[in-house]
Order: structure tokens, then C-alpha cells, then sequence
């Protein structure tokens, strides 16, 4: 039984391409991404923003960008490059970025 009611996983949004987002709520306006690896130094984080700003392009509701990561996530996400991308990405395309450690 799904607990959303419809499956809600590998959403593509960006349109006729392979990329897709991990998780989409429309209803939030909200892309989820797994992004285990996000406290190392080359992750998906550029690549999972460009995937949110073309599906907001394309007309789909997105005002948040929601980064699932292994602890050191969250304090990655906040040195000087990831931040800038983080600030732009709010000011230029209306996207909120949280990070959010498990654990």
C-alpha cells in the first residue's frame, strides 16, 4: 500500500530527457533528493539544482529543493561555494535549498 496514495518516486519534471527527481510532492511544491554522498567533495548537488530550475522552467510547481544526506551533509552545504548556489538559486529562481542529516 503506498502511503502517499500514488507513487511519488522518479518523477520526471524535466521534460523529454532522462533526468528525473528522486521524489516529487506537487502539492508542496517540493523535490526530495537522496544525496547520501553529500558531505563529500563531488556529489549531485549541482546537477540535482539544474534538475529543479528545468522543471520549474517547464511550468511545474517547485519553490523547494529538500537534500536527504549522510551526517557532515548539512555542514557541507554551508561553505562559501554551496552557499552562493543556495542564496542565487533562492533570489533568481524562487527555490529554497534544505539539507537535512539522517540520523
Amino acid at each position: 500500500m503506498m502511503h502517499f496514495g500514488s507513487d511519488l518516486s522518479e518523477v520526471s519534471l524535466c521534460g523529454d530527457n532522462s533526468l528525473k527527481v528522486d521524489y516529487y510532492f506537487a502539492e508542496e511544491g517540493t523535490i526530495v533528493e537522496i544525496a547520501l554522498g553529500l558531505r563529500n567533495p563531488n556529489t549531485e548537488y549541482e546537477k540535482d539544482i539544474m534538475k529543479a530550475i528545468i522543471a520549474k522552467n517547464l511550468g511545474n510547481e517547485v519553490q523547494k529543493l529538500v537534500f536527504i544526506s549522510k551526517p557532515g551533509g548539512e555542514k557541507k552545504c554551508k561553505q562559501p561555494g554551496r552557499l552562493a548556489m543556495r542564496n542565487w538559486l533562492k533570489n533568481n529562481i524562487g527555490i529554497t535549498i534544505e539539507v537535512r542529516d539522517l540520523g
